[in-house]
Parts: C-alpha cells; structure tokens; sequence
C-alpha cells in the first residue's frame, strides 16, 4: 500500500521555481477567463508579515469567489498501481482538497485588511499529464482522495471546465469584487485611491511591474495614467522579490520626494508587510549627484523625466553602464513600455468667467468653503495677485492661507489652508477645486497639467480675452470628463 508520503506534495508549500508553463491546459483556463470576466493569474505570490507563499495558479470569479489551482505532473504509469490511504489527521472539506494553510492565510489577511473572512474559496487538480480514462482505472483509494469533480484533466474540454467550476453556489447579494479581494491580497498590484482605497492595476501596470528592467529603457506614461503609483509598486516588489537589494528613485522636487516617502509609508501600512522602507531610496536630482557611485542601486527609476535638465539626464544614461535604468517620459529613441489608460476624474467641471479677477475669486472661494475643506481648495495665480487677494481674504472671509513650494520638504510646509501656488508644476498634489486667476502669463503645459490633476472643478477668471484664454476656452469650455 502507497502512504501518503507520495502524495505529500499535494499539502506542502510549492515552490517559487515550480512555474506554470503555458500548456493546453493553462490556455483554456486563461480562454476561459477572458471569455467569463474571470480574472487569472499563474505563478503568483501573496506578501503577509514576513512571510510569502507562492500560488500556482488563482482564478477569481466575482459572483462565486476564489479558485486555487495546484498543477501535477503525475502520469497514468506513477499511479496505476499505487493504493493510498488519508492521513489520521487528515481533514476533509466538501469544497477543498487539502490546501487549508493557503486558505487559512487567505482569510487571514482578509480579515485583517477588510474585516471579512468569509470569501468562499475552491481547490482543483491541474492533472497535466493525466486524461479522464486514466484516472477511473486508478484505484478507488486515490479517486477517493482526489474526487473527480475537483480535478481537471488534460482533455477536459473548456465547456467541462467550466462547467465544474459553477457548480459553486452564485452569491450575487455580496459580489466579491477585484479590489476588495485582488487588491487585498496582492499588494503588488494594489494602488491606493485618494481615500486609501484599493484598486487593483490594470494590465498594463501589472506589466511594467513585473517587468525586469535591464540596461536602459523608458517608459510613456500620460498623466493620470498611475504612472507614479505603478513606480513605486515596482520599487516594491522589486526589494521583496530581490533579496537584499534596493532601489533608487528620482523625482524633480522634495515636495515631489516626500509625497512619494508617504505614499509608500501608507502602502506598506495597507499591505501588511515587513518592509524596510529604507531600500527604497526618493530623492531629488541635487541628493542623488550627492550620492557615491559604489552606493547607488542596480535599479533606478527616474519619474518625470523629461522636467530634468538634460544634462542631469546624460548622467544618468552615464550611470546606466552599471545599473539598470528606467527613464519616464522622456523619449530615447523609441519607448520600451507604455502606459495608455487614463483614469478621469468623474464628472470634473471646467467653466470660464469673464470678470474681475479678485472679486470673482473671492465669490467662488467663499462658496466653495461652504461645502469644502480650505484645504482642498488651490489658487495658482503669479505673485501680485496672490498677495492682493490674500488681503482681502483676512479682511472678507478670515480663513488662513499658505504657499506652496515645490523645493521645500513636506515637514516644513501647511497644507490645511488654502493652498496658493504661483503659476507653475502643482507637483503631486491634486487639488479638489483649482482657481487659474492668471492664466494668460503662465506655460500653457502647466496650466493643461493642473488641469488634469484637479479632480472636482476648475474656474478660470480672465479679464482680457487673450490667444491663451481663447486657446483655453476652445479646448475646455463647458467640457465635463
């Protein structure tokens, strides 16, 4: 009689170098997703505390739940002779094999995060190198073990497949969606909204994640694209899928820097992982020429880079003979990746006033303060304006206001007051309400991006009609995106 230890690998950890190929049968199960709005993923680990494990194969349905996939290379002559018998302790589950650690950890890290711990999950065989005629003249031990029902052979036809894998129960009362699950679960791919909400990436920043830059390469990316985001998930999976390594990362300000240090502070809360934030290394062009040859990382992410000066840039293309370098937006010859998805802002209204500029602005500040925080609120205007309209507010409404500095730290700057910024890069930040009071003296690229970042409205005042502001109102008048 065969004891369980043959089938001991059927319970213990796999390993991260046992990778699914894409054969027949992974195929039909990535087919079969992209036709039912499944969501798969192969060879995949999950991050938690100090610990990861490694999953063969996930699939999600949203109106079923969770599926995991352990693939076999078992043939018909490793088995047609072998009797084997559960373990004593061996436990059983109507809708598992055996692979309680892997859920256990699942529902753990659920609870955790979501505060829910009752996502169904199903276990399946992936026989590769077994057909459905082998397996019934197996012994009736082994399909006692393994029922039939739970495994997929390598002629199961993709209409049986999925077939067996509905036969879960449908919950649509409490769908299980990608970013309560996916984005729970896979903090590699989780980018956080402005309410630290998860979302989980797209296919194209999975991508750029997973990707492994060698030499130079560089990347397109439109704003509201998640580029930055995506950077520093790289950043991230990077440090944990390379052990003792680190990662360089350049942004153009230290306003820019220390927005970036706290996003990662915040994801790696989200995540739940033992993660040494200091192997991820953000800083300004100034601190990285500061830094010794010998101590900068194999990988350098450059965001931004077509806002560096063009010789900071030839060093760092230098510096790529011995680390691998990803420049972001800034064309080399042809880009090596690109982000194309643009994730807009919902119903985002941009209206126009012909009027004076100070009095319609304190209009517009006031209403807007009755129904928004002073904080969510940016004025971007030049320096007379700012100073001019900054009297009147303390003598008309009293509320406190700041100014902005991109080349000062985060620590040395308020931010729960109006924000006023001169007529230039708004930086990370992206405003609720965004004022454009000067607009015919600024660079039309940094008013189009302040623009872009502001989410609910943006009220541009003019007193002249100018070729800008003509330009401006073609472009944006009454548009809502």
């Amino acid at each position: 009689m065969m004891k369980l230890s043959f089938l001991s690998s059927l319970f213990k950890k796999d390993k991260k170098s046992l990778r699914i190929p894409d054969s027949l049968l992974i195929k039909k199960l990535k087919n079969l997703s992209e036709e039912q709005n499944f969501f798969i993923f192969d060879n995949i680990t999950l991050f938690h505390h100090a610990s990861e494990y490694y999953f063969p194969l996930i699939l999600l349905d949203e109106s079923r739940g969770l599926y995991i996939f352990e693939k076999k290379e078992w043939a018909y002559d490793d088995l047609k002779n072998a009797k084997v018998q559960k373990a004593q302790n061996q436990e059983t589950s109507k809708d598992t094999l055996s692979f309680q650690k892997k859920q256990d950890i699942i529902h753990q890290k659920l609870k955790e995060l979501r505060h829910f711990s009752d996502l169904p999950i199903y276990n399946y065989l992936l026989m590769e190198n077994l057909n459905a005629d082998e397996y019934e003249h197996l012994d009736i031990s082994f399909q006692e073990l393994i029922p039939i029902q739970k495994v997929i052979f390598s002629d199961t036809p993709q209409e049986e497949i999925l077939k067996k894998l509905q036969t879960a129960q449908v919950n649509p009362a409490n769908r299980y969606t990608k970013n309560d699950i996916l984005g729970n679960l896979l903090i590699q791919y989780t980018l956080l909204d402005a309410n630290k909400e998860p979302q989980f990436c797209n296919p194209q920043q999975r991508a750029i994640i997973d990707h492994e830059v060698y030499g130079l390469e560089s990347l397109q990316a439109p704003k509201r694209s998640g580029k930055t985001s995506t950077l520093l998930l790289k950043a991230i999976f990077h440090v944990l899928t390379h052990k003792n390594s680190q990662v360089l990362i350049i942004k153009p300000t230290h306003l820019a820097c220390d927005i970036l240090k706290q996003k990662l502070l915040d994801i790696i809360e989200h995540a739940i992982i033992d993660f040494n934030i200091l192997d991820i290394l953000i800083v300004t062009p100034y601190e990285f020429l500061d830094i010794k040859k010998s101590d900068i990382p194999q990988l350098v992410l450059c965001d931004d880079a077509n806002l560096f000066k063009n010789d900071f840039i030839l060093q760092l293309i230098d510096l790529q003979k011995e680390a691998n370098l990803l420049l972001v937006n800034y064309k080399i010859a042809t880009y090596t990746h690109t982000l194309q998805t643009v994730y807009p802002f919902h119903n985002k209204s941009i209206t126009f006033y012909h009027a004076h500029k100070q009095a319609k602005a304190l209009l517009l500040i006031a209403r807007l303060l009755k129904e928004n925080k002073a904080h969510e609120i940016m004025i971007l205007s030049n320096t007379q304006t700012q100073q001019e309209l900054i009297e009147d507010l303390e003598y008309f409404i009293k509320e406190s206001t700041t100014f902005l500095s991109v080349e000062e730290p985060l620590r040395l700057q308020t931010l729960d007051a109006l924000i006023f910024v001169k007529n230039s890069n708004i930086d990370e930040l992206n405003p609720k309400h965004l004022l454009i009071l000067d607009a015919q003296e600024a660079d039309m690229q940094h008013i189009e991006l302040s623009i872009q970042k502001t989410s609910h409205s943006v009220h541009i005042v003019y007193e002249k009609l100018t070729d800008k502001i003509t330009s401006l109102k073609e472009k944006y008048d009454s548009h809502k995106n």
